[in-house]
């Protein structure tokens, strides 16, 4: 396959009465010819979580770019959020631009979204433990190929329902956007917009495969 083109947007609202938010989103170019794409929640709120989040964030994009495999990343951000006393979700995913190949795992984040061919569907994804625990943990990795024109859609807590998939009213909103053919940054503002204002920040994290 040809070296692949990347459409990426990311949009946030944050929580009722918050000030900075906890969720932090990133999108990473590595050494091997990969991206990876990153999108977390810190657990609790005020600005020193804010501050929490903004510093596990840089601390999985040092590791992520230095090329390191993605279990040393997630094992590295079990133990920085054990040593801090951090809980935290964070969804990990490599995407190979070259095969179009996506790598991914879950310390207790949702499940992302595809959008292809106009049909939305959910990831089969096996969640591990939040990030803090400090239990044990193996990830378990799920793979996919994605093809052109191909929407991947990550997105946080803010957005899922008491089942921890994703809400409805999120899965309706991407559905109706995929059937305008909307560019990625609007696709992300729809989504955010979908789900009222409540506890929790609310962030989508797109990727299309051109």
């Amino acid at each position: 396959m040809e070296h692949l083109s990347l459409e990426c947007a990311a949009s946030s609202l944050l929580a009722s009465g918050a000030t900075a938010g906890w969720d932090w989103w990133d999108v990473i170019a590595r050494p091997d010819r990969t991206v990876a794409l990153v999108l977390g929640e810190v657990m609790g709120h005020g600005d020193t979580v804010a501050g929490l989040a903004g510093a596990l964030g840089s601390t999985v994009r040092a590791i992520t770019s230095e090329g390191h495999g993605p279990e040393t990343v997630m094992a590295n951000a079990r133990r920085w959020a054990c040593r801090r006393g951090v809980m935290a979700t964070m969804f990990l995913g490599l995407l190979d631009v070259e095969s179009a190949r996506l790598r991914f795992c879950s310390a207790g984040h949702p499940p992302p979204v595809i959008l292809s061919c106009g049909a939305v569907s959910l990831i089969s994804l096996v969640p591990g433990p939040p990030l803090g625990t400090g239990w044990p943990q193996t990830e378990t990795w799920g793979e996919i190929e994605l093809k052109p024109g191909d929407t991947l859609v990550v997105y946080s807590e803010g957005l899922a329902g008491r089942d921890g998939l994703a809400e409805p009213r999120l899965m309706t909103a991407l559905r109706r956007a995929a059937d305008r053919d909307c560019d990625v940054p609007i696709l992300c503002q729809v989504a955010v917009a979908t789900v009222e204002a409540g506890g929790h920040d609310r962030t989508v994290l797109a990727v299309k495969v051109q």
